[in-house]
């Protein structure tokens, strides 16, 4: 009885992402820090962006920009 309640509170994480990021890409932790400055700079898919970029993008400010 215990397995069976167990196994049915279990099943119900499967279609939650606690874990898994989501939105629009990219995102900060798909890159690697490049300088921690202020603001601080991140590669993302040979792109650099600022980490007000990335919170632009994830706040839909449309600030798809790389930086030099």
């Amino acid at each position: 009885m215990v397995s069976a309640v167990a196994l049915l509170f279990s099943s119900c994480a499967a279609d939650r992402t606690l874990f898994l990021s989501s939105g629009p890409t990219p995102r900060v932790e798909d890159c690697m820090i490049l300088q921690q400055s202020t603001p601080t700079k991140f590669v993302c898919n040979g792109k650099t962006y600022t980490s007000v970029q990335l919170s632009d993008i994830r706040l839909g400010k449309g600030a798809d920009k790389k930086t030099q």
